[in-house]
């Protein structure tokens, strides 16, 4: 509708001598009705122009809030929809937020994934996965995980699984008096002749044959044990 300030705050209208105009052309000043939104495209920015009896109102999409502007040069305020900055709203917290025309999104550092709803960044699970900290158990932590290994495993050098300890290499005492022969996770003696393992496994103890009790020894003889050269 045609006012003395223009009409309805549409941006470039003015009222000269109480003609109204816009981008300088004169309207009859008889009562019009004026559809704002065909006449100026885009006149809600991010959002639905609806032409009202009144002037023209503007539906924001979502992203957007509506906007009440005034021209600088002074005249009637008008409406738009201008971005919200969702970045100012606390969202991403522990990531980085990069603000969009009408969204934003979330880059999350390593061992974070972003939420199924795009706002958070919530820890990355890394347990869950097959085949982490083989040989140990996985224990997640926030944005990271560790391997807590068996006995006989040491962590990998990648830190994501357990590796088998090679006793026999680590240790050539071990097996004294005889062979080591290293196992997934341990190991295990082979002696030599007249030597068995010790209760431990660990190493080689000589082999008492007189405590046997061989019937080979009865009588006069006598059994002296002795320990193999």
């Amino acid at each position: 509708m045609i006012g003395g300030s223009g009409l309805n705050g549409i941006p470039g209208s003015s009222s000269i001598n109480g003609q109204s105009t816009i981008g300088g052309h004169y309207i009859e000043s008889s009562v019009v009705q004026v559809d704002e939104c065909m006449l100026r495209p885009g006149l809600c920015g991010g959002g639905a122009c609806i032409d009202t009896p009144d002037g023209y109102e503007c539906q924001c999409y979502p992203g957007y809030v509506r906007k009440k502007n005034y021209p600088p040069g002074g005249g009637a305020s008008y409406q738009t929809c201008e971005d919200i900055n969702e970045c100012n709203q606390g969202f991403c917290q522990g990531g980085t937020c990069v603000n969009a025309p009408g969204s934003f999104t979330c880059t999350c550092p390593p061992g974070f994934d972003v939420s199924s709803d795009g706002k958070l960044c919530i820890d990355h699970d890394e347990c869950s996965q097959n085949g982490m900290c083989a040989n140990g158990m996985c224990i997640n932590m926030d944005g990271s995980f560790k391997c807590q290994c068996k006995p006989g495993f040491v962590l990998s050098p990648t830190g994501h699984a357990c590796t088998d300890v090679d006793e026999c290499y680590e240790n050539p005492l071990i097996c004294l008096n005889g062979r080591c022969d290293n196992t997934i996770g341990s190991y295990r003696c082979a002696c030599q002749p007249g030597y068995s393992p010790s209760p431990d496994g660990g190493f080689c103890v000589d082999l008492d044959e007189c405590a046997a009790g061989s019937d080979r020894f009865t009588g006069a003889r006598q059994c002296s044990n002795l320990a193999c050269a």
